[in-house]
């Protein structure tokens, strides 16, 4: 039986997936007409969105990492500060992450 987990995000996150669904209806490997209904599958996902409220952490963190990405950084902040691992897709980020020791898993 699997356990329960509750998915947090800080607040781009939606804004990066709006930019995906962009990014496949531009490369024709997703069809405009059903940009409404998998924007409203993604709503009834159960995230918890956070707004960025610590930039200057974020900026810390960024400036550590080889790709200096306010993005990668807004997502370890965000995991920091629930005290939580940070599951990616995103090798870059992941072996960036761990190699400055932040609680990360890559999900294959």
């Amino acid at each position: 039986m699997g356990r329960e987990v509750d998915l947090h995000a800080p607040e781009l996150a939606r804004y990066e997936f709006v930019n995906a669904l962009n990014r496949l209806v531009v490369a024709k490997a997703f069809p405009s007409d059903r940009i409404q209904q998998a924007w409203n599958d993604i709503l009834i996902l159960p995230i918890n969105y956070h707004a960025l409220t610590n930039a200057p952490r974020i900026i810390e963190i960024s400036l550590q990492l080889k790709r200096q990405s306010a993005y990668d950084g807004a997502y370890l902040a965000l995991a920091e500060s629930l005290n939580a691992e940070l599951y990616t897709l995103d090798g870059p980020l992941y072996r960036n992450a761990i190699g400055h020791a932040f609680k990360v898993q890559l999900l294959q």
